[in-house]
């Protein structure tokens, strides 16, 4: 009988709190969300250079694992991610006259933290393919 109820009172409890586990977390003052980000033409550029750079080392590389291969030409190719850091940092400065240098510096890190798994994604889809050449 005790377990009877408390599995009613669990499931009560649950029902109370579900709604509450269903909401949006509240944003943070310190985050910058995607739709704040200004995504310009030079920035676009800047990380098609860096996914082409990466693309292009992980052709070039010796054939290794895959996850080697794209660490390798994610190294390869740091300065080229360097640079959309930078042109982020300075698109979010014009954007946001009020921010200082370093805040828009960490806001651009955030950023390009976001598209580095993509790249490097990309860069391990590559590696699959080129495995697939050598292959057939």
């Amino acid at each position: 009988m005790i377990r009877f109820w408390a599995a009613i009172m669990v499931t009560a409890m649950s029902l109370q709190v579900a709604p509450a586990l269903a909401q949006d977390p509240a944003p943070t003052l310190s985050d910058a969300s995607a739709a704040d980000m200004p995504f310009t033409d030079q920035f676009a550029s800047a990380v098609t250079r860096y996914r082409n750079c990466v693309l292009k080392s992980v052709d070039v590389q010796a054939l290794t694992d895959a996850t080697t291969m794209t660490r390798g030409a994610m190294k390869d190719c740091a300065a080229y991610r360097t640079e959309v850091q930078q042109q982020l940092a300075a698109d979010i400065a014009a954007q946001n006259s009020g921010h200082a240098q370093p805040v828009a510096l960490v806001q651009a890190e955030d950023g390009v933290a976001s598209i580095d798994p993509m790249i490097e994604q990309a860069a391990i889809d590559r590696a699959h393919m080129v495995f697939a050449r050598v292959m057939f």
